[in-house]
């Protein structure tokens, strides 16, 4: 296909798939177009940087979603889905209930608890309000640089990060990218996931699994790849693993999903995804 007047070839054999992300990856590692960033919020993202940038950038944001951090993580998780627990309760006296909207205050509350180290009130009416949901890119310029200069103890795993960051003389807006990186990479696509995953099990309950199980380690691992392959894949795959299991384990063992007449079904279009 075509990128305006620039051909584009796809690749889909798994084989020619795992030699460009994995084998020959020194040969396919820069992004197409020109990703160097010269703007100020791209230059904070390691999305938008190529070789030799995006591997610095890469090493600086990767260590906070490791999986020791993760697991040190756990109780932050588990308060934000008491959080959201309390919150279901409330709503599931209604007749309805638009779980995107839920998950989305789930999120927000996550990053926040976890990134911040801060309460906030991400559900009920006085969400409208609150500084995150309402304006959390003009939060972002300003919060973290004061957060940094008066405390250097947030929490121990995103402090590292911030210290090492900090003491290195390392660029503001690297900082401010360690940030971004959670919005951009954990808050929607994270409450998208639970969402459709909750639609599914609305929908269609009794298909719990795609495969039999004598038919999953059939399946080419370079043929579904949703965080990635090889050195490009995301740094926060456990990240939102973790998050994604515990919150659905403990909304299903205690409600159960189904449809309303007034939403029609949803259709899974694999070409308009990004």
């Amino acid at each position: 296909h075509y990128s305006g007047n620039r051909p584009i070839l796809d690749i889909s054999d798994p084989d020619l798939v795992k030699s460009i992300l994995v084998t020959d990856f020194h040969v396919f590692s820069q992004r197409s177009g020109n990703r160097d960033a010269v703007q100020y919020v791209q230059s904070m993202l390691m999305l938008f940087h190529n070789q030799p940038n995006w591997r610095t950038v890469r090493s600086m944001y990767a260590p906070m979603y490791s999986t020791t951090k993760t697991r040190r993580l756990y109780p932050m998780y588990k308060e934000c889905i008491s959080r959201l627990m309390d919150e279901m309760a409330i709503n599931c006296i209604k007749k309805s209930l638009d779980v995107k909207a839920l998950y989305l205050s789930f999120m927000m509350d996550v990053i926040v608890t976890t990134v911040f180290d801060t309460h906030t009130n991400c559900y009920g009416p006085g969400a409208a309000h609150n500084p995150f949901m309402a304006n959390a890119n003009a939060f972002l310029g300003r919060s973290i640089k004061r957060e940094l200069a008066l405390n250097k103890s947030i929490i121990s795993d995103m402090n590292d990060c911030k210290v090492d960051l900090s003491d290195t003389n390392s660029p503001e807006n690297k900082l401010i990218g360690l940030a971004m990186l959670s919005f951009v990479g954990g808050y929607d696509p994270i409450a998208s996931t639970l969402a459709f995953c909750s639609h599914e099990l609305a929908h269609n309950p009794d298909v719990q699994e795609q495969f039999m199980a004598e038919n999953v380690g059939k399946i080419s691992s370079h043929t579904y790849f949703p965080f990635g392959l090889g050195p490009l894949i995301c740094p926060g795959n456990k990240y939102a693993l973790v998050i994604t299991k515990l919150c659905l384990a403990h909304v299903i063992r205690k409600y159960r999903f189904l449809p309303i007449p007034q939403r029609p079904n949803v259709s899974l279009d694999s070409e308009s995804d990004i």
